[in-house]
């Protein structure tokens, strides 16, 4: 279920660009509906709860490895950091059934600046993710986790080895006004590993000092599904929707401010500890 939800998130994503000329933030409200996936999860015996218990034991299992257990002894900020997500797993299994609603983030901030971006979930999973920083000097995303004082390099979509995606991108004649910009709804059907994801975005062309194929090369898991449908797109992306048949998620821009950032901002702190194989 995580992973589900990290592919549909990062398609939006990846889909939400700015130019040079934009600095800012914007906020995003994200509402999922997981009615579909706790019906499945009944008819399976609360497949998610055996999901979670072995996402616990592959962690437990790691931490336990002798080879492992060295580099953490070498790296304690590493070692704080799978002591915390297996302690936040351990406490998400506990709670209201063990099931995905505690991994549910219930919004997005972007910060942007110079083509650079910080992007923070919040809600949820949020502290267990982190935050998305893409560098654009670099063309490049990390995670960062500030608790931690750490980050890792996430893996950019050109270095993916699986099949590229099926993407179907249809405008509509549908209008509607989101935080008062005229905006024109397209649907996108995304068909990937044999698995379909049924999305309608609503974007708008009053916005121009936004580029929204700018940041198609923000390298974030999944972020090539959304590289695909973006040609077909025009405007820049206020609205979105998506449903994968086990949950459906609501994205929708309630805030787009213009404001100078300071830039030490778009930078990972110089006492941070690169952890490797801990993205995505």
């Amino acid at each position: 279920m995580r992973k589900e939800l990290l592919l549909i998130l990062f398609v939006f994503l990846a889909g939400t660009s700015f130019s040079q000329n934009f600095e800012g933030t914007i906020k995003w409200s994200m509402k999922i509906d997981l009615k579909n996936a706790q019906h499945q999860e009944a008819v399976k015996g609360n497949s998610s709860a055996s999901q979670m218990d072995a996402e616990i034991k592959k962690l437990e299992d790691q931490m336990n490895d002798p080879e492992f257990k060295k580099q953490m002894e070498a790296n304690p900020q590493l070692k704080s950091l799978m002591e915390e997500n297996l302690s936040r797993l351990q406490s998400m299994q506990g709670s209201s059934g063990g099931g995905a609603g505690g991994f549910m983030p219930t919004g997005v901030l972007i910060k942007i600046k110079d083509g650079n971006n910080l992007i923070k979930l919040e809600g949820g999973m949020s502290e267990m993710l982190g935050e998305i920083l893409y560098l654009k000097d670099k063309d490049q995303s990390y995670s960062i986790r500030r608790k931690n004082k750490t980050y890792s390099v996430l893996p950019k979509a050109s270095e993916s080895k699986e099949k590229e995606p099926i993407v179907k991108v249809t405008k509509t004649g549908e209008i509607v006004k989101i935080i008062g910009y005229t905006c024109t709804k397209y649907i996108i059907q995304v068909t990937d590993q044999g698995k379909t994801i049924n999305q309608a975005v609503w974007t708008t062309k009053e916005i121009k000092d936004f580029d929204p194929k700018g940041l198609s090369k923000m390298t974030s898991a999944g972020s090539k599904e959304a590289k695909f449908y973006l040609d077909g797109v025009e405007g820049v992306p206020l609205k979105m929707e998506s449903d994968n048949g086990e949950m459906k998620m609501v994205m929708e821009v309630t805030e787009l401010k213009k404001t100078p950032l300071d830039g030490s901002i778009f930078s990972i702190p110089s006492d941070y500890k690169l952890v490797k194989g801990m993205g995505f």
